[in-house]
């Protein structure tokens, strides 16, 4: 194998890559810790539990069923944790891991049967974006 030095955006790419389950950790106290949601220390969820259900979910959206990646989360299939309940904080049983723009869509299995919803998913399968069938 031929090693190359690795320039300084590579090696962040690579180290980002590696820490991602830490940094939604972090952004999602955060924006818990803004909109004033209250948890316990022992439901809140953790990179231990995020790798988990990435694992479970053999890393794809839990709505469209696209894989899922981690190296830029703001792409349209950047890995993100999805709040069910929106009351309440990132709580292992309030999390989900779904893929940014079904995030942004706040899909729901409910809101699967909507029409747009419905036309939104049938887009991204033509393009190769989604596995899932309606």
């Amino acid at each position: 194998m031929l090693f190359t030095k690795m320039n300084r955006f590579d090696y962040d790419l690579l180290r980002r890559n590696k820490r991602w389950q830490h940094r939604i950790v972090s952004h999602s106290k955060s924006s818990d810790r803004k909109s004033e949601r209250k948890w316990v220390a022992d439901t809140y969820i953790t990179p231990e539990f995020l790798t988990y259900l990435r694992q479970l979910q053999n890393n794809l959206c839990y709505y469209c069923k696209y894989p899922l990646i981690t190296f830029n989360r703001k792409q349209h299939n950047g890995l993100t944790v999805e709040r069910i309940n929106n009351e309440i904080a990132h709580t292992k049983k309030n999390s989900k891991i779904c893929c940014h723009a079904c995030n942004c869509r706040k899909l729901t299995p409910a809101r699967l049967q909507n029409a747009k919803i419905s036309r939104y998913l049938e887009r991204r399968r033509k393009h190769g974006q989604a596995l899932i069938t309606i």
